[in-house]
């Protein structure tokens, strides 16, 4: 699959990930944005967790991850979800199998590709709560 079409199969299960990721901060209290499209070079939304003030807010990030891109292997590709702070300290994530040897599957294998975004969806969103409280 080229990456355009793994964009166009996986963005609707991106954005439901990223919004029930955003139902169960607001139910926890917090004001989360929508999810939005910041897809320029690679594939790339997300959802902002709003703190105190403009200053201290938290990203949360859904990438694809294309491994031409990050390490030079050809036709790799892995999903990504970042928790960050504005300002950029990373409070937490998911890259399944990042730093290993298993980190990208091929994309042309779509039941790999298929069981590595089974990850993120199989995930419980509540347990980014806890991230958040330490902030």
């Amino acid at each position: 699959m080229t990456p355009e079409a793994i964009k166009d199969k996986y963005e609707p299960r991106i954005l439901a990930v990223l919004t029930r990721i955003a139902e169960t901060l607001r139910e926890a209290g917090y004001a989360v944005d929508d999810p939005i499209d910041l897809s320029c070079d690679q594939y790339w939304w997300s959802l902002l967790v709003h703190g105190d003030n403009e200053e201290n807010g938290i990203d949360i990030s859904f990438k694809i991850c294309e491994s031409d891109q990050y390490d030079g292997e050809e036709g790799g590709v892995n999903f990504s979800l970042d928790i960050v702070e504005f300002g950029g300290r990373v409070l937490g994530g998911l890259c399944p199998y990042n730093y290993t040897p298993h980190c990208w599957v091929d994309r042309n294998d779509e039941e790999a590709v298929e069981e590595r975004f089974a990850i993120f969806e199989q995930a419980d969103p509540a347990d980014i709560v806890p991230i958040l409280e330490r902030v």
